[in-house]
């Protein structure tokens, strides 16, 4: 009986951040309505550049939003693909374009990888409250190992694999 009981509460904690919460994320950006969403003649050079990255990189083009949030970033959301892809205002103010069509690339390269399901797990674990944490126990726990061992690696992978497409290793150690 404690197997069972056990096992729905990680299903159900499996579920919370892997299904529900993506999901709520994109429906707050949806309602906000067509300025943020990069589209042809909204953010057209982001459009161009969503385009362009993805098309080399063998990837459906993600649904892309430009939000006003105070923390620089670049981020590749949700449960399946295609993905979508946050970008806030402040690092377009922050980096140069060569920096940030950088950026974007480095976060395709995450979809490319495979990683994007389990970078944003560990992302929403770290943004969570501590009491709710332990609530998602199971869930937090594999997010701790994750950070230990998982998450280096990774950015690791991306990152060499970044230098190899964009042949240009001064330009990523300035945008790391």
């Amino acid at each position: 009986e404690f197997i069972f009981y056990f096992g729905g509460w990680v299903l159900g904690c499996w579920f919370l951040y892997f299904w529900l919460i993506p999901r709520i994320a994109r429906a707050r950006l949806v309602k906000q309505g067509l300025k943020i969403k990069v589209l042809g003649n909204n953010f057209p050079e982001i459009k161009r550049l969503l385009t362009a990255q993805c098309r080399a990189l063998g990837l459906r083009e993600p649904e892309c939003y430009v939000v006003s949030e105070p923390v620089p970033n670049v981020t590749l959301l949700g449960s399946r693909r295609p993905f979508f892809m946050v970008i806030s205002n402040m690092v377009r103010g922050l980096l140069t374009e060569e920096e940030f069509q950088a950026a974007v690339l480095r976060a395709l390269l995450h979809a490319r990888m495979g990683h994007v399901r389990t970078l944003m797990l560990v992302s929403f674990i770290n943004q969570t409250p501590p009491l709710v944490r332990l609530l998602v126990a199971p869930l937090t726990v594999y997010s701790w190992v994750l950070q230990l061992e998982w998450s280096t690696l990774v950015e690791m992978s991306a990152d060499r694999a970044w230098v190899v497409y964009n042949r240009n290793p001064r330009l990523c150690a300035g945008v790391l």
